[in-house]
């Protein structure tokens, strides 16, 4: 059985800023894995002596902006709350198989 969301639809701007996310997460993560294979590891390019802040590339930035961007628009969006109250209310089908 398929559970119907309104929160992917063409209409809705959100829809165009997962459109947007997704592929950052995606080239992120392929950029990390192109250097692990070709390099053996993952080169680091932003180093911040001044305030000793974690070394970091861009793949990771890409990482974790789409990541805390696809939260914060999943989480705060309107009727998130009350959809999940209404799924977990919702009783249990059987299964056909």
């Amino acid at each position: 059985r398929v559970i119907r969301s309104s929160l992917f639809s063409w209409e809705k701007p959100v829809c165009l800023i997962y459109c947007f996310l997704a592929p950052m997460v995606l080239a992120g993560a392929l950029g990390n894995m192109m250097d692990r294979l070709i390099y053996g590891y993952v080169i680091d390019t932003f180093d911040f002596v001044l305030i000793h802040y974690p070394i970091f590339n861009l793949a990771d930035s890409y990482i974790v902006i789409a990541v805390i961007a696809f939260a914060v628009l999943v989480v705060f969006r309107k009727g998130y709350f009350e959809e999940l109250e209404a799924l977990m209310a919702r009783p249990k089908e059987p299964y056909d198989g």
